[in-house]
């Protein structure tokens, strides 16, 4: 498969690497037990990094134990996203944001004032009015269900190969090294340091699929193009139904 898409898409390096995501739910893991139900309508809400050093500060700052994160960490570049499908058709809204506001939006400050606390060279800091109605959003969706706070964990390495906007904005993603670690317990109480004091963090990963696998993904904004149809369907790759959270 990757062979044939290197003469139709562009690998991506910049897009490469570790992925860090951290989902939040309930305590008694209402979204997850929803999305798992398969309804018409579904959403979740994660928080993800990218790169090693990011996803390792995203973790730090949600890890059992509790962290106080330095300044350096605090401006971490993070993307806090609710994902929600209708119908089996996915959608996604995004909000960038530095660590330390994303902490403090998710404790219960505003989303200007988490932002002023946290300024940034990146840009992330900056109010608009489309980051405005996203945070709203967001802040509904937390309404909606009570306090939200990290359930599960999950990383991977991602290699990336994308179309640019003439071709549909298509991308695919091969993500391998798949693992997940849980970060509170059925009760929604933060969960046991694992045996032996393996992780001072509080966080012990887990594999979720085995080394000589990996995900893959078709992302499109409308249907695949004939080519990638008929590439799918020489290699066997059919649709399948997997969750990672």
């Amino acid at each position: 498969l990757e062979e044939a898409l290197a003469s139709r898409l562009c690998h991506s390096p910049a897009r490469d690497g570790m992925v860090t995501s951290i989902y939040l739910d309930t305590p008694d893991r209402h979204l997850i037990g929803r999305s798992l139900e398969k309804p018409p309508y579904k959403e979740k809400l994660r928080l993800r990094a990218y790169g090693t050093a990011n996803g390792a500060a995203l973790m730090r700052a949600f890890a059992p134990v509790g962290a106080r994160l330095t300044l350096e960490e605090a401006a971490t570049p993070v993307f806090l996203e609710v994902k929600m499908k209708l119908d089996g058709v996915g959608y996604k809204r995004r909000l960038a944001l530095p660590l330390g506001a994303a902490q403090q939006f998710l404790a219960g400050a505003s989303l200007s004032l988490a932002l002023a606390a946290f300024p940034s060279d990146a840009g992330t800091a900056r109010l608009d009015r489309r980051k405005a109605q996203i945070g709203r959003e967001i802040a509904a969706l937390i309404s909606r269900y009570g306090q939200l706070d990290p359930s599960v964990a999950v990383r991977c390495q991602r290699e990336a190969w994308g179309a640019d906007d003439a071709a549909g904005g298509l991308r695919v993603t091969f993500d391998r090294a798949l693992e997940y670690a849980i970060m509170a317990d059925g009760d929604g109480q933060p969960a046991p340091s694992p045996a032996g004091g393996s992780a001072p963090d509080g966080i012990a990963w887990r594999q979720l699929i085995t080394p000589d696998e990996s995900i893959m993904e078709v992302k499109a904004a409308g249907a695949f193009p004939l080519w990638l149809a008929h590439l799918l369907d020489r290699a066997h790759a059919f649709p399948q139904s997997f969750s990672k959270c």
